[in-house]
């Protein structure tokens, strides 16, 4: 099984790459903070009530990953996109083993948050709802 990444375009305004703020797991859900890198685009992609599984990376510790990307993409794939989807994940096939298999009648989709640092990956059977701010940072 090889995985497919394809772009996600959780809102037609963002083309930009984004920064991690920071990422929240309370009783809420799974929240993540990004930013634009010119700071003028913030999103929040909250996850409410629970997720399957998320695990947070680096992204320079995800080379194999990176590697894989550029060589059946190329690197304008990533290098100015954060969102993406997985198909056929190992993400998914490692949690399905992990857990005997007892989700595997769910329809559970990959999330990748490909960020300037960070590599941001959640499981879930229902999709983030999306909340944009696209003010001027404010200088003072």
């Amino acid at each position: 099984m090889i995985e497919e990444w394809k772009k996600w375009i959780p809102s037609k305004e963002l083309s930009l790459k984004m920064y991690i703020e920071k990422v929240i797991d309370d009783k809420k859900g799974l929240q993540l903070f990004c930013q634009s890198k010119d700071e003028k685009i913030t999103i929040k992609i909250c996850f409410e009530n629970f997720v399957f599984s998320y695990r947070n990376t680096d992204e320079g510790r995800r080379l194999k990953m990176l590697k894989f990307l550029t060589e059946k993409y190329g690197k304008e794939f990533y290098a100015e996109w954060s969102f993406f989807k997985v198909i056929n994940s190992t993400y998914i096939e490692w949690f399905n083993q992990e857990t005997y298999n007892m989700y595997s009648d769910y329809n559970i989709e990959h999330y990748v948050f490909l960020t300037c640092d960070d590599v941001v990956e959640v499981l879930s059977t229902y999709a983030p709802q999306i909340s944009l701010d696209m003010s001027e940072k404010k200088t003072t």
